[in-house]
Parts: structure tokens; sequence; C-alpha cells
């Protein structure tokens, strides 16, 4: 097993990072060129996956199914395990491979109204 990984989405500027540490005093720290920086924002996990496009996949990520294009879900950690919520909840590690990334629920939460 590899090793967790994070990215955070930093909400005072409205931007995402992709190397992120989850701190001991619950603060989010980023990797910047100054070395790693606290910011404000929201911690996503890794889920070990990779869509189609061998894009890594996180919790927070909207992705298109690949079979039915009007099914689009959110990544989740639910009951243990990751899960893609595209109509039905399903567990992500049988949809992967077939899913597309098409966004993220804080950069484009209009993809799924």
């Amino acid at each position: 097993m590899g090793n967790i990984r994070f990215r955070a989405w930093d909400n005072i500027h409205n931007e995402m990072f992709f190397d992120a540490l989850h701190g001991f005093n619950g603060g989010i720290f980023v990797d910047t060129e100054d070395g790693y920086e606290e910011v404000g924002g929201i911690l996503m996990q890794y889920t070990g996956l990779k869509d189609k496009n061998n894009r890594k996949i996180f919790c927070g990520d909207i992705v298109q199914d690949g079979w039915d294009k009007d099914n689009i879900g959110e990544v989740t950690f639910e009951d243990g395990s990751f899960s893609l919520g595209i109509g039905y909840v399903e567990c992500l590690l049988v949809q992967a491979e077939d899913c597309e990334i098409i966004g993220n629920i804080h950069e484009n939460p209009e993809l799924l109204k």
C-alpha cells in the first residue's frame, strides 16, 4: 500500500494545492515555494485510484460514468470505503477505470445540479 496523499482547497484564495498535509494541531499545510504554509481550507484524500485518463481520483472530485454520460457524481468516503454517487451509491473501486474526472466540488459545484 502506498503513502496516503492529500490535496487541499484553500477557501481564502480559492486555490487547489496538490501536496497537502494534516498538521497535529488540526491545521492544513500546503507545499509552496517558501516551504510548507498553513492554509484555511478543506483536506481531500487520494483514493489510490485513477480515472480512464490516468488522473488521480480524490474525494471531492466530480466524475462522469464512462458508460452513461448522464450519470455524474461526487467521490466520497462512506462506511469505510470510497464511494461514487452516480444515481446510486457504488464502490468507486468497481467504476474507477471507466470514469472520467470532470471537475471538483469546490471549483465546479454547478456540475452536480
